[in-house]
């Protein structure tokens, strides 16, 4: 559905309205916005190729509390990626091969797991790392971003980043460390105690005292922190300050970047 049919049923912030015209406007094609209840995060954008007639928003429909930051972040997204010029936009993805290497160097410590179990969770925990890596600090400067641009949503997005945050610190109980293989466990939190510096300055909030206790994920994170910092703004100081994160923890070889119209046809299915 169109922004307009959409507001017919739900409440969206005037501003959000009006930036979803002005990517719209800016991009060349419209902004297709639909409720997906199999979706296992709060929403997801499809960035519209050529050969795709509109931008999609996918957003789960238990999340209509936060609707138009949810939109609003979206559009962050799409706005991002497509204000650079077309020959240097570029997504990471992780090849199979690439997959497959990461699971090597971790099989060291999935001795402790059950055999049938093995491949299986360090695909989910490599995928995972990759996810992170690619898309956590990107999304803090969309965030920074949304906070100058759209100040109608700044409690929406309050209330998103505090629930995003909780669900986050999960990650490094005790239990989930005896669950995890111990560098997937440190390289994901060193990425969470960034996330949260980042966060809890956008919020006026620290968010980082639940890591007092462990050095370790405080000082790697600062280390990440600061990388994310120093880069430039942009979606080619992104791609830097990705690779960088990358390095430092010693996943860059578990993905690439891509050009940005080379993406698998199961990209282009209901669309």
């Amino acid at each position: 559905m169109t922004i307009h049919e959409l507001r017919q049923s739900h409440s969206i912030a005037p501003d959000v309205v009006d930036l979803i015209g002005m990517i719209a406007s800016a991009f060349g094609k419209p902004i297709e916005i639909r409720f997906d209840e199999s979706l296992t995060v709060p929403a997801t954008v499809k960035i519209a190729r050529q050969r795709m007639p509109h931008h999609l928003i996918l957003i789960h429909p238990g999340q209509t509390h936060v609707l138009s930051y949810l939109i609003a972040q979206k559009c962050g997204s799409i706005e991002r990626l497509l204000r650079i010029a077309p020959d240097k936009r570029k997504v990471a993805v992780s090849m199979s091969d690439m997959i497959r290497s990461a699971i090597a160097s971790l099989e060291p410590e999935l001795e402790r797991l059950p055999e049938h179990l093995r491949a299986k969770l360090a695909r989910f925990w490599a995928e995972g790392l990759v996810m992170q890596a690619s898309n956590l600090p990107i999304q803090v400067r969309i965030d920074e971003w949304l906070r100058r641009i759209v100040p109608s949503i700044r409690q929406e997005q309050h209330r998103y980043l505090e629930r995003d945050i909780d669900i986050t610190l999960k990650e490094v109980s005790e239990k989930t460390r005896e669950m995890t293989a111990p560098s997937v466990f440190l390289c994901s939190n060193y990425m969470a105690y960034a996330y949260m510096r980042s966060a809890g300055e956008l919020l006026g909030e620290d968010y980082t005292l639940p890591f007092s206790q462990h050095r370790e994920i405080v000082s790697q994170g600062e280390e990440l922190y600061k990388i994310m910092e120093s880069a430039p703004d942009g979606f080619e100081g992104d791609v830097q300050f990705v690779d960088r994160w990358a390095g430092q923890l010693k996943i860059a070889t578990w993905f690439a970047w891509n050009a940005f119209e080379d993406m698998p046809e199961a990209y282009f299915e209901n669309v």
